[in-house]
């Protein structure tokens, strides 16, 4: 039987007492040698290489492309332009004035210009009366209203103003002003002292006459 300070494990009391001191010296140093063997060993010995599979057919074959989703399309506001001519005018309506161009394309139609059209030919406003051809642009073709104008020409100077051979028809007026706070009352002028004024010898009659070499004279019959 060992004696107690001797572990019965470690010498499976197979060695005498003098051994049993140096057996188990000798197993403290074997182990961290052991230790140290077996780490290097499994780090020497290489993984074993997984076994080779032939690829999935699923994953060989390329992915189907999707198509890319359908953009949003804007809807651009249609402009209708049409190549129009006609006589330029200019109406002073409030609080600016609107131009026209009337009679266009040998019709009675008119259309309403956005400005006073600029002759591309020479970069100046085109005054009115005058026979212009321009394109103009519609919304849609109900409208004859341009929203915008270009190209504009002239084709046709404006009609001189006839001065000769001129019978004027005259409407003469004569007011009297009744009293108010703005103003005080004040009477007319006498109607035959202005009759006379206009047909009297000497009178605006005679002098458009003979000014024009009776070429513009006053219907005497008409002046009212």
């Amino acid at each position: 039987m060992a004696r107690p300070n001797c572990d019965p494990r470690w010498i499976f009391e197979l060695l005498p007492y003098p051994w049993q001191r140096c057996f188990h010296s000798f197993l403290l140093l074997l182990l961290p040698l052991v230790a140290t063997s077996l780490l290097a060993l499994d780090a020497a010995t290489p993984p074993s290489p997984l076994p080779w599979s032939p690829p999935s057919p699923l994953l060989t074959r390329p992915l189907p492309l999707r198509p890319p989703p359908p953009q949003p399309t804007i809807a651009a506001a249609s402009v209708l332009s049409i190549y129009i001519k006609g006589k330029l005018q200019y109406r002073p309506t409030k609080p600016v004035g609107s131009w026209l161009l009337t009679s266009t394309n040998g019709s009675s139609t008119s259309y309403a210009l956005p400005n006073q059209p600029v002759d591309v030919l020479l970069g100046q406003e085109i005054s009115p009366g005058r026979g212009v051809s321009l394109t103009c642009f519609l919304h849609n073709t109900s409208t004859t209203t341009c929203s915008n104008i270009t190209n504009a020409r002239v084709t046709q100077a404006a009609m001189p103003i006839q001065a000769t051979n001129i019978t004027l028809g005259m409407l003469v007026m004569v007011l009297s002003l009744s009293n108010s706070s703005e103003c005080n009352s004040r009477g007319g002028a006498n109607v035959t002292q202005v009759q006379n004024a206009f047909l009297g010898p000497n009178g605006y009659a005679d002098f458009f006459g003979n000014c024009s070499y009776d070429m513009m004279v006053f219907d005497r019959q008409k002046l009212t």
